[in-house]
């Protein structure tokens, strides 16, 4: 079943999830800061994150459903309020 992420959520690696391991993946890939916005920020990352296929160093969400993909992982991301 999907991982819910609550509003005050912080994730900066992936140790206790299925991308454990995963060598496409940085230790530290990213951050996901959650409030009135959810801001995602690459942490200079090996291979990059995308967004729907767009690189990023930083970008914000807004109510919807993204691919985020994190090396050669990709996620589902769905942000509703």
């Amino acid at each position: 079943s999907p991982k819910l992420i609550t509003k005050t959520s912080k994730i900066t690696h992936f140790s206790n999830c299925a991308a454990s391991g995963h060598t496409s993946i940085s230790r530290a890939h990213l951050k996901m800061d959650i409030g009135d916005i959810v801001t995602l920020t690459d942490l200079q990352s090996r291979n990059g994150s995308f967004l729907d296929e767009n690189q990023f160093k930083q970008t914000e969400l807004t109510e919807g459903s993204y691919q985020l993909q994190l090396g050669n992982l990709k996620f589902k991301v769905v942000y509703e309020k």
